[in-house]
C-alpha cells in the first residue's frame, strides 16, 4: 500500500506505533522501578533480620552481665527491658522525624521519574 496517496492512513500508523512505543517505554520504566523497589524492600528485611538477632544477643550478654555485676541475674535483665522501654518511647516521640520522612523520600525518589534520562 502506497501511503502517499492517503496521509490520513499514514497519520493513523504513525500514531498507533507511536502509542505501542509509549506503552512499551512506560513497562519498562515501571518494570525497573518495581525490580529496584522489591530489592530495597527484601535486602531490608534480610538486614532487620540480622540486625534483630545481634541485638537479641547483645541483650542477653548485656542483661548477665548487668546481672553478675550487681548480684542479681533478673535484675541485669529488668534494666535492660527498661533501656528498651526508654529507647521505644524516644523513638515513638520522634517517627515522623526518623522514620516517616525517610521512608517517603527514598520511595519517592525510587518512584520519581529519572532526571537524567530523557524518554521523548
Amino acid at each position: 500500500m502506497n501511503y502517499q496517496d492517503k496521509p490520513v492512513e499514514q497519520l493513523f500508523q504513525d500514531v498507533k506505533d507511536y502509542v505501542i512505543a509509549q506503552r512499551n517505554l512506560a513497562m519498562t520504566v515501571l518494570s525497573k522501578k518495581g525490580a529496584d523497589t522489591f530489592f530495597i524492600i527484601v535486602t531490608t528485611i534480610i538486614l532487620l533480620l540480622i540486625g534483630w538477632f545481634f541485638l537479641i544477643f547483645l541483650s542477653f550478654a548485656a542483661a548477665y552481665a548487668l546481672g553478675n555485676l550487681i548480684g542479681i541475674v533478673w535484675v541485669g535483665f529488668l534494666i535492660v527491658a527498661f533501656l528498651y522501654l526508654l529507647l521505644g518511647v524516644v523513638i515513638w516521640l520522634n517517627k515522623d522525624r526518623w522514620i516517616k520522612v525517610p521512608l517517603f523520600k527514598v520511595f519517592f525518589n525510587l518512584l520519581a521519574p529519572d532526571k537524567d534520562q530523557d524518554y521523548e
